[in-house]
């Protein structure tokens, strides 16, 4: 399976579908320049797959490199920013810009087989962009889609942490399926799996918390 990562953060959630599902990772989108450079060291290390790092999404779009995936990519994963729907943001802090649009306009253009929007739960129900709305715009694209609520405690986890997903998937489209019971129960086979340092289940279960200096130092 060959990974197009949108929002890739630290690439914490990269991590996993690499080293627990086995898929390439071919391209990282993220504009925060210290989560470039956590990328860039991890693919020095041979943490991560080597492939290109592009800034905003916006202009990912906008100057022709999303339209080069096309073809080439079979999921598309991201989490886009979350600030404004999530429970450990600061009171009174409003100026999250929405980009589910850009993932979608992303969607769009390079057509991949499989899609997985990753949030906090309350995305369910949250404006502008709940999981339901992002659900039927990939829907109006042709994709199978629907919302799919993990907690980390199904995973094993001390803490809930619940996180949704939303996935989708072309109908017909051959291969593996995403289907959410399927994506639920593929996760707990990967739990305790052999994975670099910093994403190790017993690190993770202590740790309800990660620090960004915890990203780049513990996977040394």
């Amino acid at each position: 399976m060959h990974e197009l990562s949108l929002f890739s953060g630290a690439c914490l959630g990269v991590c996993g579908t690499h080293h627990l599902l086995g898929w390439r990772t071919i391209g990282y989108v993220e504009i925060d320049d210290y989560c470039q450079r956590v990328i860039a060291h991890r693919i020095r290390d041979g943490v991560l797959n080597d492939a290109p790092i592009f800034g905003d999404i916006r202009a990912f779009i906008r100057e022709g490199y999303a339209a080069r995936y096309t073809g080439l990519v079979d999921v598309i994963t991201g989490g886009d920013p979350c600030q404004i729907n999530s429970n450990a943001r600061p009171q009174g802090d409003s100026q999250a810009k929405a980009l589910a649009p850009e993932f979608l306009e992303v969607v769009r253009i390079v057509r991949p087989r499989f899609v997985i929007r990753e949030n906090p739960a309350r995305v369910r129900r949250l404006a502008p962009w709940p999981a339901e709305r992002f659900a039927m715009a990939l829907e109006s694209m042709g994709y199978s889609a629907a919302p799919v609520e993990i907690g980390a405690c199904c995973l094993g986890a001390d803490h809930r942490r619940k996180r949704l997903f939303v996935l989708g998937e072309i109908p017909d489209s051959g291969g593996a399926r995403l289907e959410g019971h399927e994506f639920e129960k593929m996760a707990k086979q990967a739990t305790g799996k052999g994975v670099p340092n910093s994403a190790r289940q017993d690190r993770w279960r202590a740790t309800p918390r990660i620090h960004r200096e915890d990203i780049i130092f513990s996977m040394n």
